[in-house]
């Protein structure tokens, strides 16, 4: 019996003694924030002189795109930047056509479209209350086919949410919500498309089919024709 108990008292000795020295490991979670906005009207034809409407009004409590689940994300920057493309070759993938900044005129109303250069500018939304917004005026200039679209310049970091608590790892250390990307969805996906498949080589569908490059190109774009 004495030495029942002595193996038992070793054994648990032993437990103790592993369960102490064992690393307790962070756990890196991957973040994927998805943000609405819309261009209006929704159609695909304008003429010059034309307006299309660029808006953003959702709540600072977020959709993360791969767990399907929302967080609280107040204040944040989230490094956005619009694309203007003039769609010249079906030959060549979207972020190789032309830019066409030139082609517009952005009046600001909420928020900023600013630092436009030939091609890229900077989106900044309005935080108000518990909202991010935007209002923007984009009025057509030139004849063409055209897409604009948008992307987070924080794409590929690794960016620290560290305000985001997601309770301890499998090892008992943390689970670190670490952002990768951001994907923007134009009115629900009503972006006139099958235009862009029309007038564009569409990496996810030919050579590149990631997630982020589906969301780029089939959700975070909208295409149309100026006579």
């Amino acid at each position: 019996m004495k030495k029942l108990i002595l193996y038992t008292s070793l054994l648990i000795t032993i437990l103790y003694i592993y369960s102490c020295d064992k690393p307790k490991e962070d756990e890196l979670v991957e973040f994927k924030f998805e943000i609405p906005l819309t261009i209006t009207p929704t159609k695909d034809t304008f003429n010059i002189g034309d307006t299309l409407i660029v808006e953003a009004d959702f709540p600072d409590s977020i959709k993360e795109a791969l767990s399907g689940k929302y967080y609280m994300v107040s204040n944040f920057d989230f490094q956005t930047s619009i694309v203007f493309n003039h769609l010249v070759s079906t030959d060549l993938i979207l972020a190789s056509q032309e830019g066409s900044s030139s082609s517009f005129e952005v009046i600001n109303e909420v928020g900023e479209i600013k630092n436009i250069g030939q091609t890229y500018g900077d989106v900044k939304f309005f935080k108000e209350n518990d909202k991010y917004k935007l209002r923007a005026k984009i009025v057509v200039k030139n004849q063409s086919i055209f897409c604009i679209r948008f992307f987070s310049n924080l794409v590929g970091e690794n960016t620290s949410l560290d305000f985001i608590n997601l309770g301890p790892s499998a090892s008992g250390g943390q689970k670190k919500a670490t952002l990768r990307n951001i994907w923007y969805v134009v009115n629900e996906g009503n972006n006139n498309f099958e235009l862009l498949k029309e007038h564009c080589r569409i990496a996810h569908l030919t050579t590149n089919p990631s997630p982020d490059n589906v969301n780029a190109e089939r959700y975070a774009t909208f295409t149309f024709v100026v006579k």
